[in-house]
């Protein structure tokens, strides 16, 4: 996919929980880092707004 959109890949990300996880791989790269402490604060923002379906 990252060589047919251009698009850069980030994950791997665990979905379903009762609460939010973020992992990362042992040796994560800063960019990799950087990527997903984003997706953390994207993903305060929408839980304390209360846009989050809970499906």
């Amino acid at each position: 996919l990252h060589r047919l959109g251009g698009a850069e890949a980030i994950g791997p990300i665990l979905v379903g929980m009762g609460k939010p996880i973020h992992v990362l791989e042992t040796g994560a790269e800063v960019v990799d880092i950087v990527n997903v402490a984003i997706l953390a604060v994207v993903d305060a923002q929408f839980q304390e707004d209360g846009t989050r379906s809970e499906n």
